[in-house]
């Protein structure tokens, strides 16, 4: 085998055809891709209201007229489950949202920083760390109450040691690098060194981080939905459409299996999703042999 130092530049490839080469990472984007622009589209998609109910026809089968069948009110289950996505993507993409800002700056903070500050920010960290993330989010939700916001909150505090130790190992590990200290002999102040070089070197962590992230916010909201402490009914959502189910598995199974589905495509979709993103802009990815 050749040395990669060595590999003609024109074999070295962009992000993008690295991305390109995974078939099922780009299947999982096209699903998402599809699934958010179907959602966005729900108030035409969706010919009645997710919340409308219709006590004539409870738990209607599949059919032209509700292609997911009706629930135990006889609301729609396509247009819930669109409304759901809705709902589902615009929370979890906050919460990570916000998780990855705090993440951001707590991280940098300390991990450029050092000293006190980091000793204290990371014990306080390990302790989070050592309790489920389910249980946190269960006392934090009783305390506060459950709202959309607080839900927003609570998922993201629940997440936030997680991006906090990732983003300081990340900084600690460029603090060390040879362009790095080449810049610090040059003159350049702390604060260049943080725009222009620690900074932008985090956008790859973060991206594949927060994408593969995605999956589990949602499966942890559709979680906290689920038992009752996270979004309420009659809010079209896929955990409060699965709670709603429960009663009736056996005379009704499409009410569970459509927004089951959906939690577990969109779960997976996302894991994929990452999994290409973290290759493609992996530097050892950077180069193909030839052949």
């Amino acid at each position: 085998m050749s040395d990669p130092a060595a590999v003609p530049p024109r074999y070295r490839q962009g992000v993008w055809e690295r991305f390109a080469r995974n078939r099922l990472a780009l299947a999982g984007g096209a699903f998402l891709l599809v699934l958010a622009a179907a959602c966005a589209a729900a108030p035409l998609l969706a010919r009645e209201s997710p919340t409308a109910m219709s006590l004539g026809m409870p738990y209607g089968p599949p059919a032209a007229a509700h292609l997911f069948g009706t629930d135990a009110l006889g609301r729609d289950v396509w247009s819930r489950v669109l409304w759901g996505g809705r709902l589902d993507l615009m929370l979890s993409i906050a919460a990570v949202l916000v998780a990855s800002a705090g993440g951001v700056f707590i991280g940098v903070a300390t991990g450029y920083g050092g000293g006190a500050l980091d000793e204290v920010v990371m014990r306080a960290v390990d302790v989070f760390l050592a309790i489920p993330e389910l249980l946190l989010a269960l006392a934090l939700m009783a305390f506060v109450g459950p709202s959309l916001a607080s839900v927003v909150g609570i998922l993201a505090f629940s997440r936030l040691p997680r991006y906090t130790r990732m983003i300081r190992g990340t900084v600690l590990a460029l603090r060390e690098r040879e362009f790095i200290a080449a810049s610090a002999a040059l003159g350049a102040t702390r604060g260049r060194l943080l725009r222009r070089h620690i900074l932008p070197n985090l956008g790859g962590t973060i991206a594949v981080y927060s994408t593969l992230d995605l999956g589990g916010v949602i499966g942890a909201l559709a979680g906290l939905s689920f038992i009752g402490a996270g979004v309420q009914p009659p809010a079209p959502e896929w955990g409060v459409m699965l709670a709603d189910a429960r009663q009736n598995l056996v005379l009704a199974p499409w009410t569970a299996v459509f927004p089951g589905l959906a939690i577990t495509l969109v779960i997976i979709a996302f894991n994929v999703l990452g999994d290409g993103a973290r290759d493609a802009l992996d530097p050892r990815m950077r180069r193909r042999r030839p052949g």
